[in-house]
């Protein structure tokens, strides 16, 4: 298992409750983990719910469906997100799999 550090904490634009917890921020040390097992766990949930994705490491709902995996939270939180956090997350999955800063 990963260990935490500041990187891998996305701090969101406001607290989120879900499920008896408060998120004000969430721990992607779970990235380092994702394997191409999950990988294609996701493109199957996207087939599964009538959705193509011509890049699926780009597609927003591609990327919610690794955070939840990486991050153990279900992937029904990560569907309130607003669009600036929900951007965020993105960004935060793409920078793992494709190394960008």
């Amino acid at each position: 298992m990963a260990k935490k550090n500041e990187d891998n904490i996305l701090k969101l634009s406001k607290p989120y409750a879900f499920e008896e917890h408060t998120y004000q921020e969430l721990d992607f040390s779970g990235l380092d983990d994702i394997t191409v097992e999950d990988m294609i766990q996701a493109t199957d949930f996207l087939t599964n719910n009538n959705r193509v994705a011509v890049i699926q490491e780009s597609d927003l709902q591609y990327c919610l469906y690794i955070a939840s995996n990486a991050t153990k939270i279900p992937y029904e939180f990560f569907m309130q997100l607003r669009p600036r956090d929900a951007m965020k997350v993105k960004n935060m999955v793409r920078r793992a799999f494709f190394g960008e800063e």
